[in-house]
């Protein structure tokens, strides 16, 4: 005997429900012990706080947070060009959360071409360290003033003094001249 339109919409409704319930279970028995955001203690997803504002310095005439100043310094030095960028929050960011694009730094490239650059000289700075962390992800955006596409490229807030480090050091190496002249 077929069943009816109505009695196959009711079984749909019931094995959802009966899968929903089954994730439930897992969810509730274990799975969630070993998220790291829960070491931080339950976020408030549907009204999240954006925190503090973040401390404005002034870096040859053009304002930054505080909190990335040093890389952005860093890689302005290498020649990459930004239009924007947030030192994001350490303290709420969650590795691999859907919520965590409210918290993570990001900077703005005028091109694709120093995004990727970006992106690339990091992932090979870091290494292993970009992964636990939660990556780099790159996401391509309109253009601006002119018509070249721009790109951003966001990260863990964790990694900025890292990050800002390790573009200074490379930095000092290509400078330094030979001990021996």
């Amino acid at each position: 005997m077929a069943l009816t339109r109505e009695q196959r919409a009711r079984e749909r409704v019931a094995r959802s429900g009966g899968f929903r319930d089954q994730f439930k279970q897992g969810y509730l028995n274990g799975y969630r012990r070993g998220r790291d955001d829960e070491r931080h203690g339950a976020f408030d997803l549907l009204d999240p706080d954006p925190g503090p504002e973040h401390v404005q310095v002034d870096v040859d005439g053009i304002e930054v947070d505080e909190g990335i100043r040093d890389l952005l310094v860093a890689i302005w030095a290498e020649g990459l060009v930004t239009q924007f960028s947030c030192q994001g929050d350490a303290d709420r960011f969650a590795p691999r959360q859907g919520y965590s694009h409210l918290y993570v730094a990001q900077v703005v490239f005028s091109t694709i071409d120093d995004a990727v650059r970006f992106m690339t000289d990091c992932a090979a700075m870091i290494g292993e360290r970009n992964f636990s962390e939660g990556g780099l992800t790159l996401t391509t955006m309109a253009t601006w003033k002119d018509d070249r596409p721009r790109a951003e490229v966001t990260f863990s807030p964790l990694l900025i003094d890292e990050l800002a480090i390790k573009w200074r050091e490379r930095r000092d190496l290509r400078t330094a001249k030979p001990a021996f002249e």
